[in-house]
């Protein structure tokens, strides 16, 4: 809702037009991949928790996330750090990420 993060973080900033249902069907596996991987409605993200052993500072928290994806049988592991210059220790983790800028993000493994 704060626009700090958003899908083109994850699918960069390819945009493929929105394709028929036939137009989908007459691709080539490879080119299906490419197409589901450009759209960004087609994300769902679960299983975000902070990583509190990786937060040394007030002013930086870091999560891990799973990211799931159109056509993709398994989700990835993303990390991402938010840093919030004038949070203290006892800021709400909301009232944190209201103020927050995204200073790290990174796609990890595939859950198998």
């Amino acid at each position: 809702m704060k626009g700090i993060f958003y899908p083109q973080m994850i699918t960069g900033d390819s945009i493929a037009s929105k394709k028929s249902q036939d137009e989908i069907r007459k691709m080539t596996d490879y080119e299906r991949v490419f197409y589901n991987m450009t759209q960004n409605d087609t994300l769902v993200i679960t299983g975000f928790e902070e990583l509190k052993f990786l937060s040394t500072s007030p002013t930086i928290k870091r999560f891990r996330f799973w990211n799931h994806r159109k056509g993709f049988a398994n989700p990835q592991v993303w990390f991402i750090e938010l840093t919030n210059s004038a949070a203290k220790n006892n800021t709400e983790l909301q009232s944190f990420i209201d103020a927050a800028s995204v200073t790290f993000l990174k796609s990890a493994w595939i859950i198998i």
